[in-house]
């Protein structure tokens, strides 16, 4: 009971130090989704659900119901405070397991107090705010460890969960389990028995994705769909990835292979087999997306294989405090605070000096931290970012969002709410996003929507042909709107104030003004 009291106060600990964000992100979709499951009246027309990211996971429909019974800031709220301890768990219990450790196991939880980018396929580590990833973080997290102790019933059964709930999550990393089963197992029909779950993950993939004709679609090659794809979700083509994102690349990788001769041997063999698979479907996706350009691979994001990598990496990186030299034990608690408190900058500058004297160093006997020294460096990367972040702390209702403040934007959308019909359609500045979140109103379309345009070929051509229709949404005038109109359907427009139209004001506030058309 201790173990997970100590990890509870580590998770709320983390939630005050990163905060929590409602209505946000990828929240702007798939909140969407969720009011769709609990009222089909609603987004009838919307064209954002006529693709299959709207029905991939199991999350949709079970927040869906739960809607029915408690408004969505409280499911959302009390959903993170249990999957922030729940992802801590699961942490720990990856670093039991690589590190053989209970006290480094606590230190692993320390640079998990703020997300981290992983690379540059746009995630981090963890969301700061409740989704359907929050849910299937953790099962793959659990499906790693277990898969690392050679548990494939278990890891199987794990991923096929996360598949259930996050199919982007689970998917580039599967392939693990055949890889890390062969190599360290010798093949016999019993055990061949307990590996019967992975033709239920493959089939579950197949269904998930929502295409029948999934060959089919995965072969297609379409010029304008992939630049389509490349334009909005550039995140998928290595290629276009910046210094800083190929920094957020290496350091895992890098971490891992500085501790890899630490490990138990057969840590050490399983650590270098998902690492090595992690690196095949990367170069595969690259193969398959940016050499024969078919845009339905975009579809699993196998970008996203180095994920398992960044959550070892971090599981290892309490190893820079184990060293018994004095300037390696200085070197190491320095590299691993800035990398708790996101300074990768500093990080990099430290960790090359620790690497260099690790490699000249002769002494290099280890040492095992205390818990006074977990709460000694705990206390310091505390103090550290609240003095770097102090300003944060001024607006705490901002940090914490629960409930979600209140302005302008959301005043609009829940006027709207109250004053027009579940049929009526809208059309909203592009770079305004979140519309439908709390007007639970329909929406022509946004530049948020088109992070979906991965999933169907005729939606990525509504999307793109949309936002050039409106690129030049604050110099348009009501005849614009007018020949819109003819074109989207739509019952009522959005502007800011600045913006003049000669059409009918329904209402306004200081920065929005809602016609009716």
């Amino acid at each position: 009971m201790k173990k997970y009291f100590l990890i509870f106060f580590f998770s709320i600990i983390a939630i005050f130090i990163h905060g929590y964000q409602f209505a946000y992100s990828d929240q702007e979709i798939t909140i969407p989704y969720i009011l769709k499951s609990a009222d089909q009246s609603l987004f009838t027309q919307d064209q954002i659900f006529n693709q299959s990211s709207a029905h991939l996971s199991l999350f949709y429909p079970l927040a869906g119901f739960i809607t029915k019974l408690l408004d969505i800031e409280t499911i959302f709220f009390a959903g993170y405070l249990i999957f922030q301890f729940s992802f801590f768990v699961a942490i720990y219990r990856l670093s039991r397991v690589l590190l053989n450790d209970r006290n480094l196991a606590y230190f692993s939880l320390l640079p998990f107090m703020l997300p981290k980018f992983i690379g540059g396929t746009a995630t981090q580590t963890f969301d700061t705010f409740f989704g359907y990833r929050s849910i299937g973080v953790v099962f793959l997290i659990l499906y790693l460890s277990f898969l690392i102790e050679k548990k494939y019933l278990k890891s199987g059964l794990l991923a096929a969960i996360a598949l259930l709930f996050h199919p982007l999550s689970a998917i580039p990393g599967i392939f693990s389990i055949p890889a890390v089963f062969t190599l360290n197992a010798k093949v016999k029909l019993l055990s061949l028995l307990k590996f019967i779950i992975l033709p239920l993950v493959l089939l579950l993939i197949i269904v998930l994705i929502g295409q029948r004709n999934l060959i089919s679609s995965l072969l297609l090659r379409d010029e304008a769909w992939i630049s389509i794809i490349k334009f909005r979700d550039d995140y998928l083509f290595a290629s276009t990835w910046k210094l800083p994102a190929w920094g957020a690349f290496f350091m895992y990788f890098v971490m891992c292979a500085i501790f890899l001769n630490i490990l138990k041997k057969s840590v050490k063999k399983s650590v270098i087999i998902i690492s090595s698979i992690a690196i095949i479907i990367f170069l595969i996706n690259a193969v398959l997306l940016e050499g024969l350009k078919l845009p339905g691979f975009a579809k699993p994001q196998l970008i996203r294989s180095i994920t398992l990598v960044a959550y070892m990496a971090l599981s290892l990186s309490p190893l820079f405090l184990t060293y018994k030299d004095k300037i390696l034990k200085i070197l190491g608690i320095v590299t691993f605070t800035f990398l708790c408190l996101n300074l990768f900058y500093f990080f990099a500058i430290f960790a090359i000096l620790f690497l260099i004297t690790f490699f000249i160093t002769k002494n290099k006997t280890k040492l095992e931290p205390s818990k006074h020294g977990i709460y000694s460096i705990t206390i310091l990367i505390l103090l550290t970012y609240i003095i770097l972040n102090f300003g944060s702390y001024l607006n705490l209702q901002n940090k914490i969002q629960f409930p979600k403040k209140e302005n302008d934007w959301i005043n609009l959308q829940k006027w709207a709410n109250q004053n027009t019909q579940k049929s009526a359609m809208f059309l909203v500045p592009p770079k305004e996003t979140g519309f439908r979140i709390f007007s639970q109103r329909q929406i022509v379309g946004d530049s948020k929507d088109g992070a979906v345009v991965i999933y169907n070929q005729q939606y990525a051509s509504y999307w793109s042909n949309l936002m050039k229709d409106i690129s030049n949404y604050d110099l348009l005038k009501e005849q614009d709107f007018l020949l819109l109109k003819k074109k989207y359907y739509f019952n009522y427009l959005i502007t800011k104030t600045s913006q003049k139209v000669n059409l009918e004001v329904i209402y306004k506030n200081n920065s929005y003004t809602l016609y009716k058309i």
